[in-house]
């Protein structure tokens, strides 16, 4: 390990004193005192980088005597070392201090704040400003957003019809959820308009005995919110109200006969 010349050898540390920590470069270069990888010179730190050695402790240490630094006057130039121009209430600093710099650096770290939207305008003349505001800012409003975007129609099975025809694939049981215990009677059912496959409920006592394979039978939603499953039926949103064009409702109470197809 090579010998470190006697001027930038580590200062001995006072009896309680805390080391300095060691910073990069650009930051020791500005704060006055050099930092990992900065030049060797009396205004740095040791060979290692950390701990600055003031330029008078070679003189000191020789016993030379060290001149005072002169008192700045504060009226004339300011708190921190800047010009003061007559009259102005300002003050421009000579150099970046350590203390301007760490405000930079926490202030250039800080998250930045997210524009606050301005209001309205007020008085007259102003339509055209509300006008626009009001057109880009219903955006925000999703109802608006799925109404004039059709997201609706191109998620819906049914194309926001509000009943299809389809081809019964199979019969299937649904478990009723809590606290239900049963199985309700469930058909899945092949659209003819677009060929997707939905779950339909069979509603009534003994429907699902005159819904066979291979029927055509008439669905529309089944009465949830917004669209969706009702009552203890999970992920069925559709029910059979007609099958081969009579109603289901009236095969159920015996009036009708089931035509075969």
């Amino acid at each position: 390990m090579p010998r470190v010349p006697a001027t930038f050898r580590r200062a001995p540390l006072r009896k309680g004193a805390v080391p300095r920590p060691k910073v990069p470069f650009h930051l020791g270069r500005d704060l006055g005192f050099g930092g990992v990888g900065a030049r060797l010179s009396p205004f740095s730190g040791d060979a290692r980088g950390g701990i600055p050695v003031p330029k008078e402790a070679p003189r000191r240490a020789a016993g030379e005597p060290v001149p005072r630094p002169e008192r700045r006057d504060v009226a004339a130039h300011g708190p921190w070392g800047g010009s003061r121009s007559p009259g102005s209430h300002r003050t421009l600093p000579a150099a970046r201090t350590p203390h301007t710099l760490l405000y930079s650096i926490l202030v250039r770290r800080l998250p930045k704040r997210r524009p606050v939207t301005p209001p309205p305008p007020p008085g007259a003349f102003t339509a055209g400003k509300l006008k626009h505001l009001r057109q880009r800012r219903r955006w925000s409003d999703r109802y608006y957003k799925r109404r004039v975007l059709h997201l609706k129609e191109k998620s819906d099975p049914l194309e926001g019809a509000p009943q299809a025809r389809g081809i019964v694939i199979e019969k299937v049981g649904v478990e009723a959820k809590q606290p239900n215990s049963a199985i309700r009677k469930c058909v899945k059912v092949q659209l003819i308009k677009n060929g997707r496959q939905i779950s339909a409920f069979a509603v009534g006592d003994g429907a699902i005995n005159y819904i066979d394979e291979h029927d055509e039978v008439l669905v529309e939603g089944i009465g949830g919110r917004m669209g969706r499953s009702y009552g203890d039926i999970p992920g069925v949103r559709y029910k059979v109200i007609k099958v081969n064009n009579v109603s289901l409702d009236e095969l159920v109470r015996g009036r009708k006969e089931k035509p075969q197809r």
